[in-house]
C-alpha cells in the first residue's frame, strides 16, 4: 500500500512524498520507473493547499492502478 502526503521543503514550498514499506521517498523519483500519472502533481508548489489536492489526485489515481492491477492479477489466475 502506497500512502502520498505532502512535506515542506526548507524554501517554504511543498512536495509529494509517498511511503511504501515504512520508506519514505520524493513521489517523483519513486513513481518514475514506468506508467504513466499526472504529471502536474509532482515537483514543488507554492501552498499546503494545492500541495494536498495535488497529492489527493495522485493518491486516488495510485489507488485506481492498484486496484486494475489485482483484478488482472485474478482474472489471469482464473483462467489457468
Amino acid at each position: 500500500m502506497v500512502t502520498v502526503f505532502a512535506r515542506q521543503n526548507d524554501d517554504g514550498t511543498w512536495r509529494l512524498w509517498t511511503n511504501s514499506f515504512g520508506v519514505d521517498a520524493p513521489a517523483g523519483t519513486r513513481l518514475n520507473r514506468g506508467g504513466i500519472f499526472p504529471y502536474e502533481t509532482l515537483g514543488d508548489h507554492p501552498t499546503e493547499q494545492e500541495a494536498k489536492v495535488a497529492a489527493g489526485r495522485l493518491q486516488v489515481y495510485w489507488d485506481d492502478r492498484e486496484m486494475t492491477l489485482r483484478s488482472n492479477r485474478k482474472r489471469k489466475n482464473k483462467w489457468q
